[in-house]
């Protein structure tokens, strides 16, 4: 053999066995993750979660308390995180610069409202790594039966609902087999 036909036997040696090794080791690393030999590379976030109610045992006559907080549940801190309220339609927003892990910012708003009408709240948290919504209503009392009142069952029950109209079909065809001449 010549020193040529060495050579290339040598590089072409060389590179099989590089390969091998680059294979065998990223193929090794991928079984000793999957094993949790090795610790996966930990990724840093701020995961954040919302809450909110509203204070009826200690509202004055025509005004309510909101109260509403936000928690970071991830593992870094949040930064700038902007909470926002809508009721009714108004918006107030304010601005949290920092939300440290497993803490929680606690607010509250008074707002006025009209007796007997159902209020709309929504709060939003958001900041660079996560968002989070919670809505809730307050404010309309719906009784529980409808004998004396029947006008609230129109805000339950759809009338071309497919099942409504299948429950008054079949209501309607047994009644007519039990009525007496």
């Amino acid at each position: 053999m010549g020193s040529k036909t060495l050579a290339i036997i040598t590089v072409v040696l060389v590179v099989v066995i590089a390969v091998f090794i680059l294979d065998t080791t990223s193929l090794l690393d991928l079984i000793l993750e999957r094993l949790s030999l090795r610790e996966p590379e930990k990724t840093y976030k701020a995961v954040l979660i919302v809450d909110g109610r509203v204070d009826e045992a200690n509202s004055q006559e025509g005004h309510y308390g909101i109260t509403y907080s936000v928690s970071n549940v991830g593992n870094t801190t949040a930064e700038n995180v902007t909470l926002t309220t809508t009721f009714d339609g108004e918006t107030q927003e304010r601005v949290i610069p920092l939300l440290s892990v497993s803490n929680r910012a606690n607010c509250s708003r008074i707002v006025q409202v009209t007796s007997n009408e159902l209020h709309l709240v929504q709060v939003q948290a958001s900041c660079a790594d996560s968002v989070n919504f919670y809505s809730f209503s307050f404010g309309a009392d719906v009784p529980r039966t409808f004998s004396d009142k029947p006008e609230p069952v129109k805000l339950f029950v759809t009338p071309r609902e497919p099942s409504v109209v299948s429950l008054k079909d079949e209501l309607l065809k047994e009644s007519l087999l039990n009525l007496k001449d």
